[in-house]
């Protein structure tokens, strides 16, 4: 096993910290973190990318702009879009045969809205797919009194690594402005769904309506994790990892294709 950190440039020069698990694998999964997090989130993405490696998936961890060791700017959904289109395109340059994203939380979102060529399949592990209504009423009355009184992002803690976090006006339009039911829909992609039942950041219900409104095929499948939270951990991770790879065996590796 090869772990190699290094960075990747964006066309604008922002770097994003990245960290390769390699194996020689002709398959490969992005890991894409939550809200709150960093591309190890808490140990859970190294603890699964080493399991995924065993069973022939390389990994590739990346920190988001503005998140975990990458320089602080405000955070918008667009902007974490173009992280993962640039991430994509560098994986794509490596000697790769087939490509996947794992996008946990708002990572998930993101993956979600991001039209990546040739992706073979997604995996959603919690995802903030309902992001619009997990702001209160009232947060979405003070967000608005606060940027139209200073357009200044407002500073939020986090348990990744760094800095405060910085979400300005663009990222609170975005999401208010989101139609998400629009991009569920168009999703043709084979997908994994997972999700806690006991989660009380992503509401398992709006998960439930959430898939209901994706293709109704063989290719799109939910799996629920009894008792699980959002910061699933021990056997609750290892369930979330069980259920992925015997997914990604049957929609990612060579043999299936």
């Amino acid at each position: 096993m090869q772990v190699d950190t290094f960075r990747i440039n964006k066309p604008t020069n922002y770097e994003l910290h990245c960290t390769l698990y390699s194996k020689n694998n002709s398959n490969l999964v992005i890991f894409c973190h939550g809200g709150l997090g960093d591309r190890f989130e808490h140990g859970r993405f190294p603890f699964a990318a080493e399991i995924f490696l065993a069973e022939g998936f390389d990994v590739l961890l990346f920190d988001f702009s503005g998140f975990g060791e990458n320089n602080r700017i405000p955070i918008s959904l667009s902007l974490l879009q173009t992280d993962l289109k640039d991430v994509w395109e560098w994986a794509k340059s490596q000697s790769y045969n087939n490509i996947a994203t794992l996008g946990l939380s708002l990572g998930g979102l993101i993956s979600l809205l991001s039209p990546l060529p040739n992706r073979f399949c997604a995996v959603f592990w919690s995802p903030a797919f309902d992001l619009m209504n997990s702001i209160s009423p009232l947060q979405k009355i003070l967000g608005k009194i606060k940027f139209a009184i200073s357009s200044k992002p407002m500073k939020m803690n986090h348990t990744g690594a760094g800095p405060k976090l910085l979400f300005g006006k663009k990222f609170m339009d975005e999401v208010l402005t989101l139609n998400i039911g629009k991009n569920l829909r168009e999703f043709t992609l084979p997908t994994l769904i997972i999700q806690g039942t006991k989660d009380t950041t992503v509401n398992p219900e709006s998960i439930k309506n959430a898939f209901a409104m994706m293709p109704d095929d063989s290719h799109h499948e939910l799996k629920l994790i009894e008792g699980a939270s959002h910061d699933f951990e021990g056997t609750y991770l290892e369930s979330y990892i069980t259920n992925t790879l015997i997914f990604l065996k049957n929609h990612l590796s060579d043999e299936n294709q």
